[in-house]
This record gives structure tokens, sequence and C-alpha cells, in this order.
């Protein structure tokens, strides 16, 4: 098995956060809209439109000091938690190498996206997310909501559960997808375990690895020795597919758990 690991904490409530070697953040900044959102000092901007290939989007003026942007979209029509998102690095600031690319200083060149994992009709709550050091430290980020022409959608329904008294994770099954996909050579799936401490505040981690079973415990068992939270709690959980389509790679949620009680 392959795992990386990573801890985190949510001061943000049901906001979830996940990653894959690095956790990305959210803060509360930038500005909302309906299909499209913009930064009148910067002259940042992008438009979300439906297509017949699921959402499409265009992007103007990334600041010239941008060094990381990332996509995250929630299905609000499914209300199932489920996220998906694309990471687009500077890959030279950041040193990296791979056949395929999210590469920014690409991206600049043709600043245009299509979301291809969507489902026809239902609506998504967009974030754009631009950051402007390699710490990740300084973000801004911007919202839109977007109803999807199509696109390539799950065709079975894996389910995630927590096994051997909820110390693993277990996914019943590959996701099949209606399009031709390819799954990453480097890592298959992102297992996220969040503890929630209260209504406004979660702890937890992720790992990535190309099994469909999964170390829970070494996630919430680390945030429970980084945080030192105790007592009876829900944890969740939840897993994302890494898939490559027309030479970008995405992280699509595939499936999440009900909420168990742990006792730390």
């Amino acid at each position: 098995m392959h795992l990386v690991k990573t801890l985190f904490g949510s001061p943000f409530g049901s906001f979830w956060k996940f990653s894959l070697t690095l956790c990305l953040v959210l803060a509360i900044s930038g500005c909302v809209s309906d299909r499209a959102a913009v930064n009148r000092d910067t002259g940042f901007s992008f438009t979300a439109e439906a297509s017949p290939q699921g959402i499409f989007f265009n992007f103007n003026n990334i600041p010239p000091d941008a060094v990381h942007l990332s996509v995250f979209l929630e299905d609000k029509t499914a209300n199932d938690r489920i996220y998906h998102q694309i990471l687009i690095f500077d890959n030279e600031a950041f040193g990296i190498r791979r056949a395929w690319q999210n590469d920014l200083a690409d991206f600049r060149k043709a600043p245009v996206l299509p979301f291809p994992f969507a489902k026809e009709g239902h609506e998504y709550e967009v974030t754009v997310t631009i950051y402007k050091d390699i710490n990740l430290d300084d973000w801004t980020y911007y919202q839109a909501n977007v109803v999807a022409g199509g696109g390539i959608y799950m065709t079975n329904k894996p389910s995630l559960l927590f096994t051997d008294n909820n110390r693993s994770l277990v996914l019943s099954e590959i996701p099949s997808f209606s399009g031709e996909v390819l799954f990453s050579p480097q890592r298959l799936f992102n297992y996220t375990v969040t503890v929630m401490l209260d209504e406004n505040n979660s702890r937890g981690g992720s790992g990535s690895s190309n099994e469909l079973s999964f170390p829970a415990h070494e996630i919430y068992n680390g945030s429970r020795d980084y945080f030192g939270f105790s007592g009876l709690l829900p944890v969740i959980a939840f897993v994302q597919a890494n898939l490559i389509h027309e030479n970008m790679e995405w992280i699509i949620g595939i499936a999440r758990t009900k909420e168990v009680l742990i006792s730390f």
C-alpha cells in the first residue's frame, strides 16, 4: 500500500477540507455571485457555464504572482457532501514533474477548463482559490453556482464503510464511468477521515492508496495525538478517485460513510 498522510484542523464547521500531500485550506475572502465571480481590484474573474460536456470554466487575468489555483465543486442537488476538485500548480515553483500537466504556466496560455464529471441538471457550487506563495499561506477565494448541462458520471454506486470495529475503511468496488477516463498511475484513491469536535470544529487528515481498503485508525488516532482531543466523538470519512481526462488530473468524489461514534 502506498500511503501519504496529512493532518489538518477545520475552523469552518461543515466546510470540509482535504488534500493529497498538501493541506489546502480555504478562508473567507473574495467575491460570491451566480455563475460568475470577479475581483474588481485585480481584474481576475471566472465564469462557470453549462455545456453538453458538463461545466465550462473561463478564467481571466490570473494574477501574475499566483503559484497555485484550485477549483472545488460541490453537488448541491445531490446534497451528499461529496466533493470534486482540480489542483493547478506552478510546477516549476513547486518542483513538480509528471507526464500530465496541471501546470499553471501552461494554463495561463489557455485559461479554459471543462469539468466533465458532472450530472446533467445538477446545481454545483464552485469555489476557485488562488494562492500566492508556495507555503499556501496567502489566498483568496471566489464562488459561483452553475447547473451542469451533461458530463461523464459514475455508472455504478460504490459504497464506503467503516469495518473492523471502525478501524478500517472499505470501498465496495472500483468506480466506473459513462465515458472514457484513466486512473492516475501514481495513486488511485484519496481517503479522508474527519473527527467532528462540535458543530464548528473538526480535525482529521487524508491518505492516498491504491487499495480498496484503508487504515482509518492511523488517521484519526494521529489526529487525536496531534490535536489532543478526547471523548466519544462522531467520525466521518469520504473517498475520491484520481482520474486523468484530456491530460488533466481530476480528484473526483466517489462515496462517503455514515457517521460513526469513536471513543478517544
